[in-house]
């Protein structure tokens, strides 16, 4: 009998360059991955087909079209008492871990692209990148 994941928990069946955690991102030439623009990579880069294709301009989008109203409804529960600064990726996971983790949730359920990933990496990718922007 084959195991379906190797020891990483990444499923055998696709090629290792599907970018199962972030640090394979660190580590694949493709996307330019430095530092200090570690939070401006393109979600066309990162979010790919599990063939490794990668994904339109418009399906970008369209997955962000779809975080904006998840992202609206976390930033309704903030007290008017944080500054728009203090709030982010950071902010939601240490303050409302379980309202974080269902947004990431929910957001993979109707993405389902976002669920070719180690834990929840590419929607707390694409949450942050939406929570930033409505700064």
């Amino acid at each position: 009998m084959t195991p379906d994941h190797d020891s990483s928990g990444w499923p055998l069946n696709y090629p290792l360059a599907i970018l199962w955690t972030f640090e394979d991102c660190k580590t694949d030439l493709s996307i330019d991955f430095m530092a200090a623009n570690e939070a401006c990579i393109a979600l066309c880069k990162i979010i790919q087909h599990h063939n490794r294709t990668m994904i339109t301009h418009s399906a970008v989008k369209a997955i962000s079209g779809r975080a904006r109203p998840i992202v609206n409804k976390m930033l309704a529960q903030v007290g008017p008492h944080i500054q728009d600064k203090e709030i982010g990726k950071i902010y939601f996971w240490a303050t409302y871990p379980a309202e974080w983790d269902a947004a990431c949730q929910e957001l993979e359920s109707t993405q389902p692209l976002l669920k070719l990933c180690a834990g929840h990496w590419k929607a707390e990718f694409v949450l942050a990148q939406v929570i930033k922007s409505t700064k």
